[in-house]
């Protein structure tokens, strides 16, 4: 089930995750299968039994090219069409 990390109390080692079907789901640090750190609103894929979650691994944001990478990919592009024979 995806969710998202609603809490996480470092002195218990312990957290919340609100899950896509509206309800809430324990979780222990044991479960976090990364070693990304635990964050609030990370989205998260994971398993349930009861009110319990386990399995859970953060599922990272496809990364977002930066300004300068598209106006290069954009150079690049115009530069091919004006080499191309007609």
């Amino acid at each position: 089930m995806m969710g998202k990390v609603l809490g996480f109390t470092q002195s218990t080692r312990t957290g919340t995750i609100t899950g896509a079907d509206g309800l809430r789901y324990g979780f222990r640090h044991s479960e976090w299968r990364s070693d990304d750190p635990i964050g609030v609103g990370v989205t998260v894929d994971f398993e349930s039994r009861g009110e319990e979650a386990f399995g859970i691994y953060p599922i990272k944001a496809p990364a977002t090219p930066d300004a300068g990478t598209v106006f290069l990919t954009a150079l690049a592009r115009i530069r091919r069409r004006l080499r191309r024979p007609r």
